[in-house]
């Protein structure tokens, strides 16, 4: 994808470009506070929570790697729960 086409570009690991997606952020948090074993409503709420708050941030960027989401991730993580913040940089280690 174009940088000049994305409204938020995310620019991964290996250079590619594409569109910033809160789904994505949402699904990835979601995942973690499901494996610690947390109620799937609170956790959705949580997770919907940290998606629009890290779209709000990104918004401020326009280009961000998705290194620097991931982190922004974890940090907001850690202040709802530290286990789950360890959940996600455990799965973002391995993939």
């Amino acid at each position: 994808m174009d940088k000049m086409k994305c409204k938020i570009c995310a620019v991964k690991k290996g250079g590619k470009i594409e569109e910033f997606s809160e789904k994505k952020v949402y699904l990835s948090c979601y995942k973690s506070f499901l494996v610690s074993k947390m109620e799937k409503e609170k956790a959705k709420e949580l997770c919907k929570k940290i998606a629009t708050q890290i779209k709000e941030w990104a918004k401020k960027q326009r280009e961000l790697t998705t290194k620097e989401i991931s982190e922004k991730i974890i940090s907001l993580l850690n202040k709802k729960d530290k286990k789950v913040a360890y959940m996600y940089k455990s799965f973002k280690d391995i993939s």
